[in-house]
């Protein structure tokens, strides 16, 4: 399997993570699904909020593969549409002949 790798300069990968995560919406707390509306919010035991279990490096890294599926499936789909459209043309037969003449 190939790899596909980019260098970003060590004094700019905070700003590449924050403009990632930022322009494809991360969030540091996630609302917590085990909140218990029926009790007092409590940051020990019953928390509203959560950490995100994946981090900004995770989220930037996965949303960089999806960018690149979605780019190839999007252009495998604009081909087949193309070849589609293609055959069709081609294998159009048609004869029409006017019975006036």
């Amino acid at each position: 399997m190939a790899n596909f790798c980019i260098e970003i300069p060590d004094d700019k990968v905070a700003d590449v993570m924050t403009a990632m995560g930022e322009q494809y919406g991360y969030e540091a707390q996630l609302p917590n699904p085990e909140y218990n509306y029926s009790l007092p919010e409590d940051p020990a035991t019953n928390p509203q909020t959560i950490n995100n279990p994946e981090t900004l490096y995770q989220f930037v890294n996965r949303m960089a593969r999806e960018w690149i599926t979605s780019n190839v499936t999007a252009y495998n789909a604009k081909v087949a549409a193309d070849n589609a459209r293609k055959a069709a043309i081609e294998s159009t037969n048609l004869n029409i002949t006017d019975p006036q003449l």
